[in-house]
């Protein structure tokens, strides 16, 4: 799931990797390189459920793969657009492509149940609640929709055709922020709005996260607001960094005691949240910070094609894992022009084309995807 629960909180109930073995194995899922400055396909693209991953290619497949092992267990044709956040309820993956569409996928049969031609997106994020799956849209609408059958049950419109944040989940109330500068709480079972708060402008990847009944979110000019999630009262807000401050948030993750924020140019810090003091932060390089997780005091941070590990109580780096070079790729014309676009890229940079997915992360192993065309299994 995208941020690793529905309160979107980005932590992982798992043992980290304190120190990095090396690869247990790898997969090969797509015949070519990806280079280019799109996260489409990298939100959320890989599932694991009952020592079983699930994930899609570029071109339209789902796929099932052995977590132990890295084999390929079967592959489906779904559709001909990219497939992107998945969800899995009951043996039912819930996803989305790029052209808007939402599709329920029996993964024992691999037959599609049902597909709902809603405009939602690449940034749809469903969650369920219930007996219905929630998901945002960029009509400025969130759905809910019948796990069932995919027959809509309610809409709530926030606000004339802008997009929507994906949504946050807590106590049976559904948060979302939207482009006209409002955060909604909104009833699960209803759909009835229960308040709105005024936020300014987001930020991109804007994204609400709840824990201790505190909304989070940020903002443009590296805001972050914390709103009771009771009464939609603002409670505080911090601009985190104001030197980068054109310069977006990846999506906070939170602990009981402290925000780790990541702004998009590569810098990294943990924010008290009783005081809203910085307890440490840092800069290491210039490197396009896209997302970061949590899982046993460590955070991983996916770069420009590198993963980095941190401690999460101090900021100490603990290892990095950098994406393979392609072997013999001089002798695959079909990697020619993506490679030496990368290449270029670093040499005139220091910032690669190839990116990571958020990374899965389960007892000592961490599932990752990279544009390389490989899925690789830390540990």
């Amino acid at each position: 799931m995208y941020r690793a629960n529905v309160k979107r909180t980005g932590v992982y109930q798992a043992q980290g990797i304190e120190r990095l073995r090396g690869i247990k194995w790898k997969f090969k899922i797509d015949s070519q390189l990806r280079v280019d400055f799109s996260r489409i396909g990298f939100n959320c693209p890989i599932i694991l459920a009952d020592e079983v991953l699930y994930l899609c290619d570029f071109q339209g497949n789902l796929c099932a793969v052995n977590s132990q092992t890295g084999k390929e267990i079967w592959r489906t044709k779904i559709d001909h657009k990219i497939l992107d956040f998945m969800i899995f309820h009951n043996n039912i993956i819930y996803l989305s492509s790029s052209d808007g569409d939402l599709y329920a996928i029996d993964v024992e049969t691999q037959q599609i149940k049902w597909k709902l031609p809603i405009n939602f997106g690449c940034n749809c994020s469903p969650i369920v609640y219930s007996d219905l799956l929630l998901a945002n849209s960029k009509d400025g609408n969130i759905y809910a929709i019948k796990i069932e059958t995919g027959q809509l049950f309610w809409q709530f419109k926030t606000t004339e055709n802008m997009a929507t944040t994906p949504p946050a989940l807590s106590n049976g109330v559904v948060y979302v922020g939207s482009e006209d500068g409002k955060i909604y709480a909104i009833d699960a079972g209803t759909g009835q709005e229960k308040w709105k708060c005024e936020i300014e402008s987001l930020a991109l990847y804007s994204i609400p996260i709840i824990t201790n009944d505190v909304v989070y979110i940020g903002v443009k000019k590296n805001f972050l607001y914390a709103i009771d999630a009771e009464t939609g009262a603002e409670i505080w807000r911090l601009q985190v960094e104001d030197k980068y401050y054109l310069m977006p948030f990846s999506p906070p993750v939170i602990d009981d005691k402290f925000i780790y924020i990541g702004i998009y140019v590569g810098y990294l810090c943990a924010i008290n949240i009783k005081t809203q003091q910085k307890s440490w932060q840092k800069l290491e390089s210039y490197h396009q910070l896209n997302s970061i997780t949590l899982a046993d005091g460590i955070i991983y941070c996916e770069r420009s094609g590198t993963i980095n590990a941190i401690k999460a109580q101090s900021g100490e780096e603990l290892w990095k894992f950098i994406a393979p070079e392609p072997i013999w790729w001089f002798l695959n014309p079909s990697l020619w022009w993506s490679q030496i676009i990368n290449t270029f890229s670093k040499l005139a940079s220091g910032t690669a084309l190839i990116q990571f997915s958020s990374p899965v992360i389960a007892d000592e192993i961490i599932y990752v995807l990279c544009s390389d065309g490989y899925l690789y299994a830390l540990y």
